[in-house]
């Protein structure tokens, strides 16, 4: 490269000062070599005191496999986090799922109408990610507005959950629930049809599908009630006389798995659902 000479003729005392242009900047540093990487996961240990991550000293480090356990982890959604040393900083974040990446399930919703009002109920299980249930309400089974909400267990179990709409509509009532994650998505459970008729004889019964015994909720005034089950050829199974409680239970241990009616009646009137024993 050829610099450039500026001459000042400027007299002093008889000499002659000369002037050149500036040195070059220093050059900057290579970058220095990757020397250690580990990694930890949801909580920051500190740094050097995540798990060891085998590498080559290098500028560049890619294409690094390596095992993370996850043994001791419980189900749910977790974050892996990678570090490296040159001067200790974070170069990799990812999130990963344990458990059923299912969504979650319905396993039941049913309603009756009580003194205080509608009362609903519904069971769930395989919440995850899972933020709350919006109840909603039409008159025509179409048309559907929110009448409130109740928050989400978010357990991977069964859940149990209740809801009492102290204000319905004067005849039909349609319902339905929103189920919505954490993240936004949603969705609807089936839509049931609750008549808010005091003539009317209502009951419900919960769990169903059930199990071992099934419990009747039945909002008459009747001290005593009687529970009848039929299997599908119209063959009464079981019967038995029952007070009046919140709920009635009544044991399925006998029956084998199937669809059965269950009857209830007060002595003035009758009324039928089914069920499935599993």
């Amino acid at each position: 490269m050829k610099h450039v000479v500026i001459l000042c003729c400027v007299v002093f005392a008889g000499q002659f000062l000369f002037a050149q242009d500036p040195a070059y900047p220093v050059a900057p540093a290579a970058p220095g070599n990757i020397t250690a990487a580990e990694y930890f996961i949801d909580i920051d240990p500190g740094f050097g005191n995540g798990t060891p991550i085998t590498v080559s000293p290098s500028v560049d480090i890619s294409n690094i496999n390596f095992s993370a356990n996850i043994s001791a982890l419980a189900d749910g959604y977790h974050v892996l986090f990678i570090r490296s040393k040159d001067d200790w900083s974070i170069t990799a974040v990812d999130s990963f799922l344990i458990g059923s990446p299912l969504p979650l399930r319905f396993l039941s919703f049913s309603g009756i109408k009580s003194d205080i009002g509608i009362l609903l109920k519904w069971s769930t299980e395989n919440e995850i990610n899972t933020s709350l249930f919006d109840i909603e309400r039409s008159s025509n089974g179409a048309y559907f507005v929110k009448t409130g909400e109740v928050a989400s267990k978010n357990n991977n179990g069964k859940n149990e959950y209740s809801f009492i709409d102290a204000q319905p509509l004067a005849e039909s009532n349609y319902y339905r629930l929103k189920q919505i994650d954490k993240d936004g998505r949603f969705k609807f459970s089936t839509v049931i049809k609750i008549t808010n008729d005091r003539s009317v004889l209502l009951f419900s019964v919960f769990p169903n599908p059930a199990n071992n015994f099934i419990n009747i909720i039945y909002t008459g005034k009747k001290e005593m009630v009687t529970v009848r089950i039929y299997n599908l050829l119209g063959k009464l199974v079981k019967q038995e006389r029952s007070k009046n409680e919140l709920p009635v239970k009544t044991s399925l241990q006998q029956l084998h798995p199937g669809i059965y009616v269950i009857e209830l009646s007060d002595g003035d009137m009758v009324q039928r659902t089914r069920f499935l024993k599993q």
